[in-house]
């Protein structure tokens, strides 16, 4: 009988102070997760608005002239990369990556492979860039490509 006496009490005390404790972390780390749920499902929600100044006239050319810039100094920087002018052509390209390739095979291993994935990875943007510039109308390769295959073809009467 004691000992169902003292159980007893003891069960009661231990739940008569956990009902006035704090509440514990694994509840409250529930509750911070939910509520960042809530505020990131708010902030989805909510539209973002644009700035009505970005379309005015000045700001737009303003930031062309910022991509623009941008672009030639990227580009300036591949070309020094492999030692070439910017305005050198395909085959320049083609010929510069390949020397340049096979001067890295006499580095050791580890330096040779990665200077060799930075050239050509150089080489790959470059491309990329004509590429680029060929689709938008910024570069006129093709038309002059055009006319050197007319002129093969046709002689002076081709063009």
């Amino acid at each position: 009988m004691n000992y169902a006496l003292i159980a007893t009490t003891a069960f009661i005390a231990v739940v008569s102070t956990s009902a006035f404790s704090l509440p514990s972390t694994s509840h409250q780390t529930r509750q911070s997760n939910k509520r960042s749920t809530l505020n990131s499902a708010i902030a989805a929600s909510v539209p973002s608005i644009s700035s009505p100044y970005k379309t005015l006239p000045w700001n737009t050319q303003r930031e062309e002239q910022r991509k623009a810039r941008r672009l030639t100094i990227e580009n300036a920087q591949l070309f020094r990369e492999l030692g070439l002018p910017e305005d050198a052509t395909y085959e320049d390209v083609a010929e510069t990556t390949a020397r340049l390739i096979a001067e890295t095979e006499l580095l050791p291993k580890n330096e040779g492979i990665k200077k060799k994935i930075k050239i050509e990875i150089a080489r790959d943007e470059i491309y990329q860039i004509r590429l680029n510039e060929r689709i938008t109308g910024v570069r006129s390769e093709q038309e002059d490509a055009a006319r050197v295959s007319k002129l093969e073809e046709g002689g002076l009467e081709g063009l």
